[in-house]
Formats: structure tokens, sequence, C-alpha cells
């Protein structure tokens, strides 16, 4: 493009949707109109592209020619024909009008940049079959709005008797005059749907031109198609309304458009019952989960505070039993430490009796003194003779009383007194079936406690 004396290049890094411009032309707000091979019209205001093709209502994608008649109408020669497009004052387009063989133009296909405006107003356009003239002075313009009625549903293409019983589940009752069901509501495995239309248009049915939409599925309306049926597969659980509006051969759109009102149900697993269910399904695992997990907790629990019990009261009473042999021990420390000093008290009593006194006095000063201490059963004073090897007990008290004369052999291997006398070594017996073991394998019974001390003179 030539401006000001520079030259810029546009290409589709600019927005044109195609790179080969056949010719341009330019309107009355001064923007400029390209016509493209297969691109449609390219519409350039100075700053942006813009973009109308066969999607928009164009006969083709295929622009061989393109002017401006005096009206300010840009005429578009194509493949198919030739369109004219009409621009109201805001620069909108306000309507496209297709002309082909059946208005006079039997031409049909455009020469390239074969196009212009005679001094009479007349257009003029090159075709592979000639010159071809239009005088808009003469042209009549069909203002009768096309009325769009539906005609049939179908379903999975397929043809549906909507009057057999079959389907009166479906349906709430039939049109008379057109076969068309109402209040339609398909399962969800029946939601193909096909739904074919038409519009009466007397002038030229032929180039009638259709739009539709499926509110609850399409958010724009369809490009303008001369199709007349449209197909919907998958169509999901849902409300929808079809509308679809028809256009004549002069431009004009039906007033209102045709509509079809249906309902697709979901299949059980989608619907809200099931989700219901679930939910309640769903929450009851839930309290049963936390049930079963609160009784195991408790179980633990019990468990855990059982055994605590349990070791607490297996403590206790080792403790217990530990305080008592605590206190039995020392209880026999105690009487240990006391028979220990009374015999070393009755040691020196010995000492002491025994350089003045005569056995048998020594005997009875002795077991007076004993008894004082303790309760002693049988007591007696050994002395040792050499000659019989024997150790002999005169006086000897046994519960009061004296026996005279007692020996024992020093031999005698089961005698506690010959034992201490052998030995040397003092003898005390406090559990008699238990404690004598620590001096005889085998000994003659006795009495509980014993005392066995040896008491030697030295000269």
């Amino acid at each position: 493009m030539f401006d000001n004396g520079k030259i810029t290049t546009y290409t589709t890094d600019q927005g044109l949707n195609n790179s080969i411009i056949l010719q341009i032309t330019q309107d009355h707000l001064g923007r400029y109109w390209m016509a493209t091979f297969s691109g449609g019209i390219n519409i350039f205001d100075g700053d942006h592209f813009r973009h109308l093709t066969s999607s928009n209502g164009l006969s083709s994608d295929i622009i061989y020619s393109i002017l401006t008649d005096n009206e300010g109408n840009i005429w578009a020669g194509t493949q198919n024909g030739v369109d004219r497009i009409s621009l109201d004052n805001k620069g909108e387009i306000s309507n496209i009008q297709y002309f082909g063989k059946q208005d006079g133009f039997t031409g049909i296909e455009n020469n390239g940049t074969a196009n212009l405006v005679d001094y009479e107003g007349n257009l003029w356009f090159g075709t592979v079959k000639g010159a071809m003239k239009y005088d808009p002075n003469i042209t009549e313009t069909n203002t009768v709005i096309p009325i769009t009625q539906i005609t049939n549903i179908k379903l999975f293409f397929r043809k549906v008797e909507w009057k057999n019983s079959v389907y009166n589940e479906f349906i709430t009752t039939v049109s008379p005059w057109t076969n068309i069901p109402e209040n339609l509501i398909l399962p969800h495995d029946s939601n193909h749907v096909s739904i074919e239309f038409e519009a009466l248009s007397f002038i030229a049915p032929e180039k009638v031109k259709y739009q539709w939409k499926l509110e609850g599925l399409d958010n724009n309306w369809s490009p303008i198609t001369n199709h007349t049926e449209a197909v919907y597969p998958k169509i999901p659980p849902g409300e929808y309304t079809f509308m679809v509006k028809a256009m004549n051969d002069g431009g004009l759109w039906s007033r209102e458009p045709a509509k079809f009102s249906f309902k697709i149900l979901p299949p059980w697993w989608e619907s809200t019952w099931f989700y219901i269910l679930t939910g309640l399904l769903v929450l009851f695992i839930i309290v049963l989960v936390f049930r079963l997990r609160v009784r195991i907790i408790e179980s633990k629990k019990k468990e855990l505070e059982d055994l605590v019990r349990e070791k607490t009261l297996e403590v206790v009473n080792k403790n217990q039993l530990l305080e008592q042999q605590k206190e039995e021990i020392l209880v026999q420390t105690e009487n240990l430490q006391k028979s220990y000093n009374n015999l070393e008290r009755l040691t020196e009593i010995g000492r002491t009796i025994t350089s003045q006194l005569t056995i048998e006095k020594i005997v009875d000063a002795v077991y007076e003194s004993i008894n004082e201490l303790m309760d002693a059963t049988v007591f007696g004073i050994g002395i040792i003779n050499e000659k019989k090897n024997s150790i002999d007990f005169h006086g000897i008290k046994e519960k009061g009383q004296t026996i005279e004369f007692l020996s024992f052999s020093l031999e005698d291997n089961l005698r506690l007194s010959a034992y201490c006398v052998n030995r040397k070594k003092e003898i005390f017996i406090n559990d008699f079936e238990n404690d004598y073991k620590r001096y005889l394998p085998a000994i003659t019974p006795a009495e509980n406690p014993v005392i066995h001390h040896p008491l030697f003179i030295c000269h």
C-alpha cells in the first residue's frame, strides 16, 4: 500500500487470511475491500483486518472481482455468480444478496478483475461465458419474508413414527399436520438427533439460506448455509431448544425463528436420586468407619489400661514383698546383732567367773545371767577332757532341772559341741532345719535356737 510517499506491505502476519489478492475497492467510509482467492473478502480500516466469507453469507470464498456501485453497495464476482453486499449508514453489513443463473446471471463464474460501472450506473461483469450487464434501476427485490418450519425429527438418522405406541412414554402428543412430537423426553442412550426444516419462498426457493442454534449446547448461530438438516450426535443430558431461521434471495430474514424443545434424561447413575443415595451411602460408610475406629481405639485403650493396672499391681505386690522381705531381714539382722551382743556378753561373763568359781557354781551363775538375756531351755558348759578326748558337761540345766553329768566324744562328727571345739568356731542356729547344714551334713535333732561358743583359757 502506497501512502504519503511510503510503501507498506501487509501479509498474513498482519491479519490477511489469504495472500492472493485479485482486486481492491473502497467504500464510502474509506475502508478497503480486497477480493482474495479462497479467503473471501478482507476488509481493512487502516488499522485492522476483518474477514467476510461464505460462513457469513457469501456464495463462495473464491472472489475474482470486486467493485463499489453508485449507491455504495459492494459487488463481489465469485465462481458461482455475483453477491451484492448492502451497507447501512454506519458501514455495517445490512444484507447480502446472491445473483445466479436463476436471476439471469448465466455466466456464473467471473473472470479476474473483469468489472466496471458505466456512465449510466450499469454494472458489467466479465465471465467465462461473456459479459453480463446489470441494471440496478429495473431490479425487483423479493420483499416476502420467508416462513420457517420444522418438518421432521429423526433419531440416529432414521425416520421415527412418533404416533406409534412404542414412543408414548417419550412424548405427550404428536402434531397432526407435521408429525412433530411435543414435550419430547428422550433417554440418555437416544441422544443422536437430526432435525429437518424448510422455508417457503416462491420466487427463488433454491436460494433460501439458513442459520440454526441449539440453545443449551451451542453458544453461537451456525454459519449461513443452504442445508435443510441439522445433526446433533451425542447430546449430553439436559434441556434444549432448537431454533432455525431462513433468509430469502433478497437477503430478508425470518422475523421469528422456528423452535423445537426437547429433553435428554441423564442415566440412572447421573440422576439426582442416585447422587443422594450415593451421598447417603458414603456418609454411612464414613460414620461406620468412624465408629469402628472409635471402638478399636476404646478397646486398645481398655487393653492398655488393664495392662497398666496389671503391671501397677504387679509392681505394688513386688514392692510390698520387697518391703516385707526388707522388714524380715531387718528383724533377723536385729536379732542376730542382739544375739551376737549377748554372746559377747556371755563370753566376758565366762572369762570372769572361770577364774574364781567351781564348774557347778559357774553353771549356776551363768545360767541365771543367760536367762535374763534369753529363754535358755538347755544350758551347759563343756570342759575338754584331753585324756578321754571328750567334752564333759557338769550340771547341765534343762528347763530349770540339773543333769549331773554328760560326756560326748570329740570324735563324734555329728555333734555340734564336738564341731565347735575341734574347729574352735562358734555356732549360731536360728532355724535348725535349715541352718545346721552350714556346719554338718547330718545332726542329732535339737530345739531352736542353738548356740555353741568355744572358750579357751591360755596358761
